[in-house]
């Protein structure tokens, strides 16, 4: 089976297993049988656009969190400090600039603490 099948059912599983939700349930939840959610979490399944939603919609999460996975964190954290950094320049000074970054990184945290693991 493709590999968008396989990180498609990695996720699934993941976020299922997080949410402390048996197979059973999810299945139920999206109207297909505990087999065939296991199937999909396998990758061994293809699985339609129109089940993609009543999954992410089941489990309570974006659409994207069950394609693509979680962000690395340590990238992610990287990849904010940079455009900060870059974008920086216009304020008047390196305390300024500070501020905004433990501002930013606060909130980042904060972010990532109320998203589902």
């Amino acid at each position: 089976m493709d590999s968008e099948y396989s990180t498609f059912g990695k996720n699934l599983k993941a976020i299922r297993e997080a949410a402390g939700i048996s197979q059973l349930d999810l299945a139920l939840k999206v109207e297909r049988t505990q087999k065939t959610v296991s199937k999909i979490e396998q990758g061994k399944q293809r699985i339609f656009l129109g089940d993609v939603y009543k999954f992410a919609e089941a489990l309570q999460v974006p659409v994207a969190l069950l394609l693509v996975g979680q962000p690395n964190e340590d990238k992610f954290q990287d990849d904010i400090d940079e455009l900060i950094i870059a974008e920086s320049h216009t304020l008047p000074t390196a305390e300024a600039r500070q501020a905004l970054l433990i501002i930013v990184r606060t909130f980042c945290a904060s972010v990532r603490s109320n998203s589902p693991k």
